[in-house]
């Protein structure tokens, strides 16, 4: 899952960069940040479990 997100990230950097707005950079930031609070949760849960 961490993979497919870090692929989807650098695509939307490049398109960003291609296109020349700066407003995919937010995107791609904020989908970075959904994605390790996913992971940081998911580890979590892995270690809080009985």
């Amino acid at each position: 899952m961490d993979l497919l997100t870090v692929l989807g990230t650098g695509l939307i950097i490049v398109y960003a960069l291609v296109v020349d707005n700066p407003v995919f950079l937010d995107i791609a930031l904020v989908l970075a940040l959904i994605s390790f609070l996913g992971t940081v949760a998911f580890a979590f849960y892995i270690n809080h479990r009985h």
